[in-house]
């Protein structure tokens, strides 16, 4: 393998082949319709950084997207799908520079990692339901963020920590899994061997800032982190 960029038109054709039925007869599921319907809302987009207290999530960057594509594409089916495929794509590029990174004398092992992920059968369901965008974008900028800081510590560029502290707030605007992404970057820090160059300190101080900022904002206007309020009802 001459150069980590061989397999992506790789990884994108064994998709195509795998998802072809969804390419060929594209169809929304479920809250699709209803999302589709929102998106083409003319509310202004800052309102939609704006934390709802009629909402149970702030996903704001999913519905930026949303209302993105539908301004292109209107409620063309095979266009949301299309845009499904495509970032389940560039995460499992992600996944694969992880990998590389992780253990960089195994760059077939980072390949594997990369095919499993994308073709493994528990992705169906996220990429061919498009309410599962929240999932595809946040996955993306947790993946990115992770990568970012894995350079940051053997490099300590100055502009990996803003560029880091961009995908990290991505990452909470896009779904609640960025709460453990703090967590698993200090697990990695004090696990890894190797440089620790002392900006990785600093980035990982500016992601616990952001963060305590989220969850305090959420706290003081919602009374809650999130999630479904009523939750313990059904237990």
């Amino acid at each position: 393998m001459t150069s980590r960029w061989l397999w992506s038109p790789i990884i994108l054709a064994a998709l195509l082949v795998v998802y072809r039925p969804l390419l060929r007869e594209p169809t929304f599921f479920f809250e699709d319709h209803a999302l589709v319907r929102e998106a083409g809302s003319k509310e202004p987009v800052a309102e939609l950084f704006r934390i709802e207290p009629s909402l149970y999530f702030h996903r704001p960057l999913g519905r930026l997207i949303w209302r993105a594509v539908h301004g292109a594409f209107a409620d063309e089916p095979l266009a949301y799908q299309a845009t499904s495929l495509l970032l389940h794509w560039v995460n499992c590029l992600l996944l694969i520079g992880l990998s590389r990174r992780l253990a960089p004398r195994r760059p077939a092992l980072a390949v594997a990692a990369g095919l499993v992920f994308a073709l493994y059968p528990l992705q169906v369901e996220t990429v061919a339901w498009k309410s599962c965008w929240y999932d595809l974008i946040s996955t993306l900028f947790y993946l990115w963020t992770v990568v970012l800081f894995l350079d940051l510590r053997g490099s300590g560029s100055p502009l990996l920590v803003p560029l880091s502290m961009v995908t990290m707030q991505c990452c909470l605007w896009s779904k609640e899994l960025a709460f453990t992404l703090p967590v698993l970057l200090l697990g990695l820090h004090c696990l890894l061997e190797g440089p620790r160059h002392g900006r990785a300190t600093l980035a990982l101080a500016c992601h616990a800032l952001l963060l305590v900022l989220d969850l305090g904002q959420r706290v003081a206007l919602w009374g809650r982190i999130g999630g479904y309020p009523h939750l313990t009802d059904y237990f």
